[in-house]
């Protein structure tokens, strides 16, 4: 049942949807979570998915879209939902709504804060390369939305149109109300858009076509507002020539603020001609502050509560994730056994199977979870020493397919130095997601390179790139190493040089092993060379660990 009453945001009238309302047959509203000038967001239940935690924004609907054919409305509808990428939100649904002449955007629920709160929330202070990292966050979600087809230009860069998940500092770029307009026409601008303070020349004079270097402009707009403390730029219709004198507190050369003050000045050119050409200049502008900066003295230090009221435990320890170039190279085996050697140091960690249909750990560790107890749906967890297991079992039903949400919010209330996950080797977009999140990925390959997949190791170099961004890891295990006579040709067709390699194990012995309930950590013979294969990733987790403060 849908009970609404009409509001008026700015020019436009808009429902406003009650309690219990339900949108579209499908989305029970939950509450209010935000109201602006372009729309409003609901948090929502979605009926059909047993109740699964969404968000919706609704937008006016133009003049020309009221009109406008339905194939070309839903062309639009299935480029957003195909959109994948660590720092957008997943929109799952996008739909006119006649009736009420609005456009409904569907995406999952983020828990966090906006940016605009967190700032708030330091009074208006940020150090240098806080500002820089988390332009190049931005940076890689505006060069992905500009390299679709038709181009999507965001086009309301603001601290509110960004959402800092809790947990440590992961920044989502959200609002399409504005974005989804952005398509291939001639001419100028229909509207007026954008926000005052952050919004390009172009967008308030109605004088140009917006494309890509919106978008810059909007970034260096919102990086200027951060690193000043709060300012709004003010546009002169001059190239501009900002002097270094933010108020950065950190160890940051004046080489550093002169260079950042340089970048700035680029992108908020009066004139498009005269701006930064696209994100992945500007992406290389600001990688060269890290990189003068050494890229390790300064991390985020942006991190949201959780909803128990602590700040989860990765946001000061390491999350890895451990994934396989191909299927059957070996990712669960390196997860576990990396597991159970930290345990046997005294490292506290929790270890994770990532939701999947194909479930493995309760076959593997059989004996060890017959104390354990129902964590949630078809997961169960135990502790064994310092490690806490948390594995799926089989037998899914549709119902459990959609546990991931629960999964996320079980593991993010662990409070462990070290989270280690198991991903499938399948391209699931939330697993990608999640993979993008870690601290240190690790990625497993075996000798078997006809099973790789190009198009996998070209996620894989995106996803290395936007980590090095972000000051995480990426490395290669090389696994089931038999010393044959073209195992050099095999390693040299990684990507880069493995961290370390592991052992092949004898068949016959593994499989006792196996069978008898055991790991290969408990078998004096098979354990000593796989032991000592993974010491250089142990060393790497306690530089890490010390890094954050923490202790291996």
């Amino acid at each position: 049942m849908e009970r609404s009453e009409v509001i008026l945001e700015g020019e436009h009238e808009l429902p406003l949807w009650e309690a219990g309302s339900i949108i579209a047959d499908r989305y029970a509203v939950i509450r209010v979570l935000g109201k602006g000038g372009m729309g409003i967001v609901y948090a929502v239940e979605d009926r059909k998915l047993q109740g699964k935690l969404r968000a919706i924004k609704v937008t006016p609907l133009s003049v020309e879209e009221e009109v406008d054919e339905a194939h070309s409305i839903t062309a639009e509808a299935g480029m957003l939902v195909r959109l994948n990428h660590p720092n957008l939100p997943h929109i799952v649904d996008a739909f006119p709504i006649h009736k009420h002449s609005v456009y409904a955007v569907v995406m999952d629920f983020i828990h966090g804060e906006t940016l605009a709160v967190q700032f708030q929330k330091r009074q208006s202070q940020m150090l240098l390369l806080e500002v820089v990292q988390l332009g190049l966050q931005l940076c890689s979600a505006l060069n992905y939305l500009h390299r679709q087809r038709p181009q999507i230009i965001h086009r309301d860069l603001k601290p509110s149109n960004v959402m800092v998940e809790e947990g440590g500092g992961y920044l989502r770029l959200i609002d399409f109300g504005i974005a989804r307009q952005g398509k291939a026409m001639g001419g100028q601008d229909t509207q007026k858009l954008g926000t005052p303070g952050f919004a390009a020349p172009e967008q308030y004079q109605g004088s140009s076509q917006s494309d890509p270097r919106t978008d810059v402009y909007g970034l260096g707009a919102l990086l200027y507002y951060l690193a000043s403390g709060g300012e709004l730029y003010q546009p002169l219709p001059v190239v501009p020539r900002l002097e270094p004198h933010f108020q950065w507190k950190d160890r940051m050369n004046a080489e550093g603020s002169l260079m950042l003050a340089n970048v700035l000045s680029r992108m908020l050119a009066y004139r498009l001609e005269d701006r930064t050409a696209n994100m992945g200049q500007v992406e290389r502008e600001l990688l060269a502050i890290v990189q003068l900066a050494g890229g390790d003295h300064v991390r985020p230090a942006f991190g949201c509560p959780n909803r128990q009221g602590h700040v989860s435990a990765a946001a000061n320890g390491v999350t890895i994730g451990l994934m396989a170039l191909s299927p059957g190279a070996g990712a669960t085996f390196a997860a576990i056994t990396l597991a159970k050697l930290l345990g046997r140091r005294g490292v506290s960690c929790i270890a994770a199977e990532f939701p999947s249909n194909q479930p493995e750990w309760h076959a593997l560790l059989p004996s060890q979870h017959t104390s354990g107890r129902q964590a949630f749906g078809n997961y169960w967890t135990w502790q064994e020493g310092a490690i806490q297991w948390l594995a799926q079992k089989p037998g899914r039903t549709e119902q459990e397919a959609y546990d991931l949400e629960k999964w996320e919010l079980f593991l993010n209330q662990q409070h462990y130095g070290v989270k280690i996950v198991d991903f499938p080797s399948s391209n699931e977009p939330a697993a990608g997601e999640w993979l993008s999140r870690c601290q240190l990925v690790c990625i497993v390959a075996d000798p078997f390179p006809a099973k790789w997949q190009q198009l996998q190791l070209r996620r894989l170099q995106t996803l290395q790139q936007g980590l090095n961004a972000r000051e995480g890891r990426f490395v290669w295990l090389a696994n089931k190493d038999n010393r044959f006579v073209d195992r050099e040709q095999w390693l040299q067709l990684l990507p880069e040089r493995p961290i370390t390699v592991l052992p092949m194990l004898p068949a016959a012995e593994w499989l006792n092993v196996l069978w008898s309930g055991e790991w290969v950590t408990e078998n004096k013979r098979l354990g000593k060379p796989v032991m000592q294969a993974f010491d250089p990733l142990l060393v790497l987790i306690s530089r890490m660990l010390n890094k954050g403060k923490g202790k291996l």
